[in-house]
């Protein structure tokens, strides 16, 4: 073939990275065309993305831990693309350090030779010295795994064919039209348009309009990513009100109290914060009232156990009829959390439990649960309830000082039972948690009763985040250090917020004398994927366009962009898939799930699939042009 192909990867964070990889492995088998150009386009540097970008402050922790944390899948998974050897971020640290060190021969882990094909350059003496300190079961900073996911991007870069020609361009795509001949146009913001046989997007995040926001918008620090909201705009002493309890919240912490020159000083086994000066005083709230639970220290993955919850979907999968998750999932995902719960305080604190542990665990999410619970778990207060596993501090308070009281017990108590290597309520916690995944297969077959899109699903997929997907443990006793400084503060469950002619004033109905005034109103949230509410140009224009369309369930809006789940292509307007525009990632949850949690080390992960569908996908429309 003679005439050039080319293709224009549009978002080139993990996922990007990904897919190039993934094609890489594929095109390295075969005839590949004469000038292949592959165009890269992100504003931000291609590999880390504007999430994972390297200058980052070093406060700001990943969510997953370094051992199981990669890009590269292994021969566990069932791949289109040929699997790769590859390193796991942890793996690729300690080959980091070794390099550094000049560590070869019988020294050196296996990784090192890895490196010796892409060495890794400019890593900050800081970051060596994180790296020489991490343990697999370690949180490391977000800027490591940008410089993983450079050198990543890099070597698949350097393993391409001969003759396949990549331009990098950084800077947005305003638009992308379907040409009379079936190419594209795709228009760059400040550079001449590309004309492409096929492009991909990969956006991540994007911007939404909000609709109802407060007025006094100079004042309210709107939803996005902690590190791109403007909190210089809080002066040092401000009293804050932040609207949120989740990671969000995790991260605008650290850039207000450690961003800004405060220390945690650990002293008789327990965190105390130095402060500087120049941090706000947060009153913080949210729905329930209290932060996400945070992670175990040790793996929980050997005890999740879903069997209710897996029968049920395996039944209903086949003959593809609709499922009402309140009525028919959540009693056999809420019966599986109880059974590991139960299970393991067994284990735990044999005499907890009277009589035989089988004869209770039938019992779960039947009529006789409660009776079965009540006469073979003698001690109220080691009965679980779920509604308070997820609203722990669903009750009445005096005054602010006693809901602040009651919230460092949770906290000092989520420290506890993480420290543990058998909680039960960790092990309930995650089992719950896990059954997002479980009922993966209904998202994707479209099979919930259109009515749950609408409340019932995210409300029990955010309950699964709160319980399951929370903070490192270290970001849960720096928040015990804030707690007992006075530089944190709970609202209470069930805030609410409004405008004054000063700025915001926050309370809760269930702590008496909560209200609270304040300047600057911090949202510490991200709004949920919502393709028709989206902000961004790029996505609208394809709407109106038709390229693009809202995937819906009985006509309920998901918020998802709708694709073809088996090849990662875009459905038009019309109904049918377009030939060359292929779409994947977080603008895809609702169709799918899981869209915005890093790669990790398990059996067919869905990130590292989703990109191996739509490189397998690619190929197959370049290698047509024949």
């Amino acid at each position: 073939m003679t005439a050039d192909v080319s293709l224009a990867l549009i978002g080139v964070g993990p996922r990007g990275a990904s897919i190039l990889e993934r094609l890489t492995m594929i095109l390295r088998d075969r005839d590949v065309p004469t000038g292949l150009v592959i165009h890269l386009i992100d504003p931000a540097e291609p590999g880390p993305g504007a999430v994972w970008r390297t200058d980052q402050p070093r406060s700001l922790l990943m969510n997953s831990p370094v051992g199981s944390t990669t890009l590269f899948p292994d021969t566990s998974m069932t791949t289109l693309a040929p699997p790769a050897a590859g390193l796991t971020l942890f793996d690729w640290c300690r080959a980091v350090v070794a390099q550094h060190d000049g560590v070869t021969g019988d020294d050196a882990s296996e990784p090192t030779g890895m490196l010796a094909e892409q060495p890794v350059a400019g890593v900050p003496g800081t970051y060596l010295g994180e790296m020489r300190g991490l343990t697999a079961d370690g949180y490391p900073s977000r800027a490591i795994y940008g410089l993983y996911l450079r050198w990543f991007l890099r070597r698949t870069l350097a393993m391409l064919p001969a003759g396949v020609e990549v331009r990098e361009h950084r800077t947005h795509a305003d638009d992308v039209e379907r040409l009379p001949d079936g190419r594209y146009r795709v228009a760059l913001a400040d550079s001449d348009p590309l004309v492409v046989d096929a492009a991909v997007l990969s956006l991540g995040w994007l911007p939404a309009v909000e609709e109802g926001a407060p007025a006094s918008t100079a004042r309210r620090i709107a939803p996005a990513t902690a590190i791109d909201q403007n909190l210089d705009a809080i002066a040092p002493g401000e009293h804050l009100i932040v609207r949120g309890f989740g990671m969000n919240f995790f991260d605008s912490m650290a850039l207000l109290t450690e961003g800004r020159g405060g220390r945690f000083i650990s002293r008789a086994g327990r965190l105390r914060y130095q402060a500087s000066g120049a941090e706000p005083v947060l009153h913080v709230g949210s729905g329930r009232g209290v932060p996400h639970r945070s992670k175990s220290e040790f793996s929980l993955r050997s005890r999740i156990r879903l069997p209710r919850t897996e029968a049920v979907v395996a039944a209903r999968l086949p003959d593809r009829r609709p499922i009402d998750l309140t009525r028919e999932l959540l009693p056999a995902i809420e019966a599986d959390a109880l059974e590991a719960y139960y299970r393991a305080l067994a284990e735990t604190d044999p005499h907890s439990i009277g009589g035989r542990l089988d004869a209770l665990v039938a019992a779960l999410g039947t009529q006789r649960e409660r009776s079965a619970v009540e006469a073979s778990v003698s001690d109220p207060g080691l009965r679980l309830d779920l509604h308070r596993l997820g609203r722990p501090l669903d009750d009445d308070f005096v005054s602010p000082d006693a809901f602040d009281q009651a919230l460092r017990e949770f906290v000092r108590r989520e420290l506890h039972e993480g420290g543990r290597e058998v909680s039960p309520l960790k092990v309930a916690a995650a089992v719950y948690g896990a059954a997002r995944k479980a009922v993966g297969p209904l998202i994707r077959g479209g099979q919930l009763v259109p009515s749950d899109y609408d409340g019932p699903y995210p409300r029990f997929s955010a309950l699964g985040a709160a319980l399951a997907g929370g903070p490192p443990p270290r970001r849960m006793a720096e928040l015990e250090a804030l707690l007992d400084a006075g530089m944190v503060h709970g609202v209470g469950p069930d805030m609410r917020v409004t405008t004054t002619s000063s700025g915001f004033e926050a309370e809760s109905p269930a702590v008496r004398g909560s209200r609270v005034h304040a300047t600057h109103l911090l949202e510490a949230w991200m709004h949920r994927p919502a393709v028709t509410k989206s902000a961004d140009p790029l996505l609208q224009r394809l709407l109106d366009r038709g390229l693009l369309r809202a995937h819906r369930v009985g006509g309920i809006e998901t918020g998802a962009i709708d694709v073809d789940l088996d090849t990662g292509r875009a459905i038009g307007a019309n109904g049918v898939a377009q030939d060359c525009l292929l779409v994947l990632g977080v603008p895809t949850e609702g169709v799918q799930i899981f869209t915005i949690v890093s790669p990790t080390i398990e059996p067919n992960s869905a990130f590292l699939r989703e990109t191996d569908t739509v490189a397998a996908g690619l190929a197959s429309l370049l290698l047509s042009r024949r």
